[in-house]
């Protein structure tokens, strides 16, 4: 089964292409950084529709 990660998926052209391609049988999986669109996505999308909300990679690591 082919998977997608869609970043900026909660909204306009990733929202609408994270709608579409489950029908055309991909496993979905989307990020955003808005909580508020984070959220619409989560109960709007299909369940199968995995949303997340990544981990900043750049920041500093913790001071011992």
């Amino acid at each position: 089964m082919p998977a997608a990660l869609i970043t900026g998926g909660t909204t306009g052209i990733g929202r609408t292409t994270a709608e579409l391609l489950p029908a055309r049988g991909c496993q979905v999986a989307v990020t955003g950084q808005n909580p508020d669109s984070l959220a619409r996505a989560r109960s709007e999308l299909p369940d199968d529709v995995l949303v997340v909300r990544p981990m900043r990679a750049c920041s500093p690591p913790p001071t011992l």
